[in-house]
């Protein structure tokens, strides 16, 4: 019974530690002029539910943020202050939706009341209010870590007009070439020579969580395999593992005269690092352990980088 007394207190003393821990902020209905009202609405709600999902703020509810909002729009900073101020919110966060000829400009900024300052300003380019969720999502993010916009995508949240540029999103069809040195263990019958130069293309396609398709390399020989890797993040820096499974032709004699080729079924267990992942334009590092079973087996390391587009 004291075990379970005692259980119980620390749980709710940890819960009360981290309400208290959570700093409040009062958004601010959004300010425009070219939303109607429940698309605007829509918007606001939005903002708030993606703000408190990302954990670090606790948001005021839009009902108590409408009891103390003045019958004009408060899209200022004083006014801003004063509002977050009157219901205990040690931040506010006011956005504008503008309009410049095609363009749709979403602009927010992030007070800190207590100081008194912008803690973060940004703003960026809608293409389509269809477009809407995507920018509300990366704004709640950019609020949360206290990050630019650019510096919040990741693969689910790119939006129309970085995908028009440099970015993607979704499913991505791409091709590459890796090249490098392959450590040779046992096999390849070339003891002379601590390593061997490899080339590879790649085609294949990505999505948030997965890269997968074809690879042709030249391996002292040639190797043709299909692979699958798991992505672990859908950020610009995104570690991954998987392996593949094909046909090896390894050269078995480094003699021109006595050059024989043999062929097996080759295993290979895949790591590495996509860089500027979010990109069109990403660089692969892999680090790779390969197996090809023929009469004996041959076994190696590799390590390569290269471009994939």
């Amino acid at each position: 019974m004291l075990r379970r007394t005692v259980f119980l207190l620390l749980f709710f003393v940890f819960t009360w530690v981290l309400l208290l821990a959570s700093e409040r902020i009062a958004v601010l209905p959004v300010s425009n002029s070219m939303l109607d009202e429940q698309t605007n609405e829509g918007i606001w709600y939005l903002l708030i539910q993606e703000i408190t999902a990302e954990g670090n703020f606790s948001a005021a509810s839009m009902k108590e943020v409408m009891k103390v909002l003045p019958e004009a729009s408060c899209d200022t900073f004083e006014c801003a202050i004063a509002v977050a101020d009157s219901i205990n919110c040690d931040y506010a966060l006011i956005s504008r939706i503008i309009k410049l000829g095609e363009k749709i400009i979403f602009d927010y900024s992030l007070i800190n009341v207590a100081e008194e300052k912008i803690v973060v300003k940004d703003n960026t380019t809608v293409d389509t209010i269809e477009d809407m969720d995507v920018v509300v999502k990366r704004i709640a993010k950019s609020v949360s870590s206290n990050q630019k916009f650019d510096q919040t995508a990741d693969i689910n949240t790119v939006t129309i007009s970085e995908e028009k540029s440099f970015k993607k999103r979704g499913l991505f069809n791409c091709r590459g070439i890796t090249w490098g040195y392959l450590f040779p263990n046992t096999g390849y019958n070339n003891t002379s020579r601590s390593k061997l130069f490899t080339i590879a293309m790649e085609l294949g396609s990505q999505t948030d969580k997965f890269e997968y398709g074809t690879n042709f390399a030249y391996r002292n020989g040639f190797a043709m395999d299909i692979y699958a890797n798991h992505l672990f993040t859908k950020t610009d820096f995104c570690p991954y593992f998987g392996g593949a499974i094909g046909i090896h032709w390894i050269i078995t004699e480094s003699n021109y005269d006595d050059r024989k080729i043999e062929e097996g079924l080759g295993l290979t267990v895949n790591s590495g690092i996509l860089m500027f992942h979010t990109y069109k334009n990403e660089v692969k590092l892999n680090f790779s352990y390969t197996a090809t079973f023929e009469d004996k087996t041959n076994e190696a390391v590799f390590l390569t980088i290269g471009i994939k587009r």
